[in-house]
């Protein structure tokens, strides 16, 4: 069964151990291409985003599986919501990307977007111990 960003970040907050949080970390990777590349983005990012709130939309109420946007499309997106000034095409382009989004993955998508991911457990020194070959994204 997949599981979504937002499932496996809470499974990773939820151990205990730090030694089974680095054996999760790992398997996500593998497991997910596109975990890795969340984490780059959400933990290892010092861009300032353009986009700092998200109007409303109506998300996508399909399975991860059947949505129109999958996140790995929607990550090759990224960098252009973190350069030029806020503009109303830009906003637009986002919102069709996260109505085309899976509703169980457009959170993630939104707090990369808007450069809003904190968590206790995941953090920066976690990540580069964990995959020391992520570069952060400056």
């Amino acid at each position: 069964m997949y599981k979504s960003i937002i499932e496996m970040l809470r499974e990773i907050e939820r151990t205990p151990s730090k030694e089974y949080q680095v054996v999760l970390l790992r398997k996500y990777a593998t497991s997910s291409l596109h975990f890795k590349t969340f984490l780059r983005w959400a933990v290892l990012n010092n861009k300032t985003p353009v986009i700092t709130k998200i109007p409303e939309y109506k998300p996508n109420m399909v399975d991860i599986g059947l949505s129109y946007m999958k996140f790995e499309k929607a990550m090759r997106m990224l960098p252009q919501f973190y350069t030029g000034i806020l503009t109303k095409r830009m906003m637009d382009r986002l919102l069709m990307v996260l109505e085309e989004m899976s509703w169980l993955e457009a959170p993630a998508y939104e707090m990369i977007v808007t450069n809003s991911f904190k968590s206790s457990v995941v953090t920066k020194e976690l990540i580069k111990e964990v995959f020391p070959d992520l570069e952060e994204i400056v």
